[in-house]
């Protein structure tokens, strides 16, 4: 169930995603070469900013620094399709092994 609804929100954050590029290709402002933290960034900055802040002195600077921070420079024609793969693999459904005999 947890899964499914990860896999949804994913497929969700993808549709925004690409509807983030879209917008950017229209307006001129990069199109789908723009980064994913600048389309965060467009859509809700302050969300952005708080994840920064509670990772940065939460977790650990190097997490955000080494590990997030690279993810947000990478571009949305990358990312938006990495997000619907790992969508789809979570919306899959599993198949149940059934031992035996079958007709």
């Amino acid at each position: 169930m947890v899964r499914r609804v990860l896999g949804w929100l994913l497929l969700a954050l993808a549709a925004l995603l690409f509807g983030a590029g879209l917008f950017n290709w229209a307006t001129g402002n990069g199109g789908i070469a723009a980064r994913l933290g600048q389309a965060w960034a467009d859509i809700h900055g302050g969300s952005l900013t708080a994840l920064q802040a509670v990772v940065a002195d939460d977790l650990h600077p190097t997490l955000w620094r080494y590990l997030i921070g690279p993810v947000l420079e990478t571009p949305i024609w990358i990312a938006t399709p990495a997000v619907v793969a790992v969508a789809v693999l979570l919306l899959q459904r599993r198949r149940r092994r059934r031992f035996g005999l079958r007709d």
